[in-house]
């Protein structure tokens, strides 16, 4: 991995164990937007959708850093 590469995911802040399952294994994780649970509850405010679908998985993979 190049040292740009190391840098963004650094940035990113997610657990390498999470970072390596998520990319192996996206499609089984998410099957709903996906991004933290603010961006999640702010997709689902502008959509007037009363559920956040996948909020648990977002929560578990992308808040947990």
């Amino acid at each position: 991995m190049g040292q740009e590469s190391a840098k963004m995911l650094n940035r990113l802040n997610i657990p390498q164990e999470n970072r390596i399952k998520m990319t192996t294994e996206f499609t089984k994780i998410f099957k709903v937007p996906v991004g933290n649970t603010q961006e999640l509850t702010a997709y689902c405010e502008h959509l007037d959708r009363k559920r956040r679908q996948g909020a648990a998985n977002c929560h578990r993979w992308l808040d947990s850093a």
